[in-house]
């Protein structure tokens, strides 16, 4: 155990657990392998020592005021509390947050107080893993090379709304949330009200096609020429006498999802009238129904309005037989119902390796100013001049990138009153690999 390292730090004070303070590790202490669930509860035998009895006592005060950090992080007051880990070898720290600790002092620490030392014991509870030290991950994006400083995506399925991560930049061995930093790149102030990403892991990122255009139905309705929408076309009906729509689901495509979920988003260029719509996966002729969601209001009446929206369809199967790499084509329908005059831009997969969405209440934000989801401090918040402002809503749990995998990242989003496909993000996203143990 010579040379290892070992502290409890809240980013501004540190304790060295070693003899630095006076203290030192036992001799077989070693952090527990986990598999990432729940917590983990440990003890660190300890034996304490000073250069007087005022000094020990000044280093045991010091600590315990230290561990008291945690128990007030579960109060969400003040900053929270990790262990730190350094090998011989390594070179930097790993961290694990620590959830609770108490500090024990030994049943003769009496009688070892006027010489300066005593045995005493470190309790902690802290998360079932190690964080490695923060690094910028290098971002590849529609005919941009990987690079960090920040890759430019479109608010355009079919127009690169993804940046891609190697395998290579993914460190550890589980999986990771990520602080994913969106800058608004379109020169104006722009309010916004909901940002939807995804992430695709484990359905041949590269390869997947994860949009169909509305235009590109099978049969029915008006396909029309617009150069606001999505391949600068447009699929024009009415939902009077509930009109089906279908799309064709590749089989290659439905052997990369091998039966996984996706969140089915679709862009309305336009909506006037009450509109409800139900999807279904059906077989490849179309006609027998393998799979239906709920019907959802999605017009005026369900709070749509009008105007270029991504509008959330619900979580379909792809396809709907469970896991399997030999699935054969099947066809995505939409059926419609209600009075509106409806205008379909185009369809995104949204595959649910992770998935995150921010409603952000209308925010009006900044000309270069930035949206900032940190799924590892838990916090999300628009940056702009420095400071921070927080977001009214995040729904799902922090956005996570799996290691050792190449996994893109799909992001669309909504303004106040529309959804421009030009739109512009620069993207930058930042990693903390995680291990079961150091």
């Amino acid at each position: 155990m010579a040379g290892h390292s070992y502290a409890v730090t809240d980013g501004t004070t540190t304790f060295s657990l070693t003899s630095t303070n006076s203290m030192v590790v036992s001799p077989g202490y070693t952090p527990a392998a986990t598999s990432g669930d729940g917590t983990v509860t440990e003890t660190f035998p300890l034996w304490l020592y000073g250069a007087s009895v005022s000094a020990l006592q000044t280093a045991i005060a010091a600590l315990q005021q230290l561990l008291n950090t945690a128990k007030l992080r579960n109060l969400g007051v003040g900053p929270p509390l990790f262990l730190t880990v350094q090998l011989s070898g390594d070179a930097s720290a790993w961290r694990s947050r620590i959830l609770d600790a108490r500090l024990d002092l030994g049943q003769t620490s009496l009688q070892g107080i006027g010489q300066a030392a005593m045995e005493a014991a470190l309790y902690i509870e802290r998360v079932p893993y190690f964080e490695g030290a923060e690094v910028e991950l290098n971002l590849s994006a529609n005919g941009q090379a990987a690079a960090t400083g920040g890759r430019t995506i479109y608010n355009d399925p079919a127009n690169g709304n993804w940046v891609q991560i190697a395998a290579s930049e993914l460190a550890g061995n589980l999986p990771a949330p990520i602080r994913l930093q969106l800058t608004n790149t379109i020169g104006s102030a722009q309010n916004y009200l909901r940002v939807l990403m995804s992430v695709n892991a484990y359905s041949d990122p590269a390869n997947l096609v994860h949009y169909l255009q509305g235009e590109a139905r099978l049969s029915g309705g008006t396909p029309t020429a617009d150069g606001t929408c999505s391949g600068g076309s447009k699929l024009a009906f009415t939902a009077v006498g509930s009109p089906v729509f279908a799309w064709t689901l590749p089989a290659a495509d439905m052997q990369r999802t091998k039966g996984a979920r996706a969140r089915l988003l679709a862009r309305f260029a336009y909506s006037v009238g009450d509109l409800y719509c139900q999807p279904q996966i059906r077989d490849a002729a179309g006609s027998s129904v393998l799979w239906k969601g709920d019907e959802l209001n999605i017009g005026p009446a369900g709070g749509a309005g009008t105007g270029g929206f991504y509008q959330d369809l619900g979580v379909i199967p792809l396809p709907p037989g469970g896991y399997g790499a030999s699935w054969d084509v099947c066809t995505l329908a939409l059926v419609f119902r209600g009075t509106a005059v409806v205008e379909l831009d185009v369809l995104q997969l949204s595959m649910l390796d992770s998935f995150r969405n921010l409603d952000i209440a209308a925010t009006s934000v900044a000309n270069n100013a930035a949206i900032v989801h940190d799924g590892i401090a838990e916090i999300t918040y628009v940056l702009s001049s420095g400071a921070w402002t927080p977001l009214a809503t995040a729904f799902g749990g922090p956005l996570m990138l799996w290691p050792n995998m190449l996994q893109r990242i799909h992001i669309v989003h909504n303004l106040s009153a529309s959804a421009p496909i030009t739109n512009t993000w620069s993207v930058r996203a930042y990693h903390r690999p995680r291990r079961s143990t150091v």
